[in-house]
């Protein structure tokens, strides 16, 4: 079966990969890139509690909600337990990246080894690989 492999591009061409079966190549991950989705992913966290903590303590008894915010209460705070979750989540993720010393794309004579992402294929041989082509979604560039 073949499989598809897909992780940033970080400027691999198809010549620069036909050229490879004789020489090793090692892509690092960025670490300004992961330092700064980490710290766009703990003011996210910062911003829910804030939200959180305005919306469970300033509901008054008399039912009457002071902003729109306050008006769904129950909802609100839902949504923003769900939100720190979710950006708790993806901040851990970026914490492991960061800890990780891993290449995230090696590519050599036997194969390509891709950890880019959680849901990474890892190693796979070049006999199990149809072809590569480097595409284009938006400005990120994706290889597949």
């Amino acid at each position: 079966m073949q499989k598809q492999i897909v992780g940033a591009a970080y400027g691999v061409t198809g010549a620069v990969v036909k050229s490879v079966k004789t020489k090793r190549m090692v892509f690092k991950q960025d670490i300004s890139k992961v330092l700064k989705l980490l710290l766009i992913g703990v003011c996210f966290i910062a911003v829910c509690v804030i939200m959180l903590v305005y919306v469970a303590g300033h509901y008054h008894d008399t039912g009457v909600p002071t902003t729109k915010l306050l008006r769904y209460k129950d909802f609100s705070i839902s949504i923003l337990i769900i939100g720190i979750i979710l950006f708790l989540a993806m901040t851990i993720t970026y914490v492991i990246r960061l800890l990780r010393k891993t290449p995230v794309l090696t590519i050599d004579g036997d194969g390509i080894s891709e950890h880019s992402t959680i849901a990474s294929v890892g190693f796979v041989p070049w006999s199990e690989i149809k072809s590569i082509s480097v595409q284009r979604f938006g400005i990120q560039a994706n290889i597949h």
